[in-house]
């Protein structure tokens, strides 16, 4: 029989055994769309050892548009993480080796020099796979699996870089997937990510490309391969080869990081043998590629990057 209104604030939930997290707008102005955990260290409330991060209207710091999420912590803190993460994104149901590009735009400063290339400093993606979307009445909905990406930092800064990570879906129980931009516990530096994207490399828009390919003299293949372009990085031209231990229909496509279809190289019935493509990419933009070949029940992707 109470009566009068109550106002309540600031949320703390029991996650993992040890792990509390926040939902949304909290210590580390997360807003909506981001959740993060708290790290089990004392004193971690998200503002002591990452003082600054959370989603910020700055577009001078922004890869598009005025806001991004800022990740900084100073040299001297504890270890931890302040681990945000995504809502979950739905994944279509029977997607059992459906291939996605993970895609994130970031900038650097102030990273330790002495700490570029130690695997415990490093940025880069995790991602979890989950049942379901994940709700207040739901619960997480954490399936296992999942993987991660460290990111090759070569400097103590860097402007915006395109990072880009291709992931296939291992099993149908996989409904939802969700991504960490995350900071290794002993990262230090500032970083901003900007114009996260997941997208399906099937959603492609067709296109008339198709340079020569021409069968390389030898013996027949054992297996199924496909090699890694050269040179790579390259401009504009790059070769790659491919084999087939017996006829069968191929095709070979490229795809940008965001999984639009921009050249198809084959689309044959070839006879076994190794083949060698080259792909003239004069006229698209300089950045990450994959280049994919299906042969029957084969298939395989490779990465490459255009620089310009």
């Amino acid at each position: 029989n109470a009566t009068g209104t109550v106002w309540f604030d600031n949320f703390i939930f029991v996650g993992r055994t040890d792990w509390a997290g926040q939902n949304w707008n909290g210590f580390a102005d997360a807003d909506s769309g981001w959740q993060y955990w708290i790290a089990p260290n004392g004193g971690n409330d998200g503002k002591s050892f990452f003082p600054g991060s959370g989603v910020v209207q700055d577009s001078a710091n922004a890869h598009s548009g005025k806001y991004a999420l800022k990740i900084t912590a100073p040299v001297g803190r504890d270890n931890g993480e302040l681990i945000f993460f995504t809502e979950t994104v739905p994944i279509p149901a029977n997607s059992k080796d459906k291939q996605y590009v993970l895609s994130a735009w970031v900038k650097t400063s102030g990273i330790k020099k002495d700490s570029i290339l130690n695997a415990d400093y490093a940025l880069g993606f995790t991602w979890t796979y989950h049942t379901g979307l994940f709700g207040d009445a739901t619960g997480f909905l954490e399936l296992g699996g999942g993987g991660d990406m460290r990111f090759a930092l070569k400097d103590t800064s860097s402007g915006w870089t395109q990072y880009s990570v291709l992931i296939t879906i291992p099993n149908n129980d996989v409904r939802a997937i969700s991504v960490r931009p995350r900071s290794w516990p002993k990262w230090t530096g500032v970083s901003y990510w900007d114009d996260f994207s997941f997208n399906a490399i099937d959603n492609a828009v067709p296109t008339s490309v198709r340079p020569d390919f021409n069968p390389i003299v030898g013996g027949v293949p054992l297996a199924y391969s496909l090699e890694q372009n050269y040179p790579n990085p390259f401009n504009p031209s790059t070769r790659f080869r491919f084999s087939l231990p017996q006829a069968q229909r191929v095709s070979v496509k490229i795809y940008d990081v965001i999984g639009r279809e921009v050249a198809v190289l084959a689309q044959d019935l070839l006879q076994a043998g190794t083949y060698t493509l080259e792909w003239n990419a004069a006229k698209v933009p300089s950045g990450v590629y994959f280049y994919r070949l299906e042969a029957g029940d084969f298939s395989a992707v490779k990465k490459m990057l255009l620089l310009k």
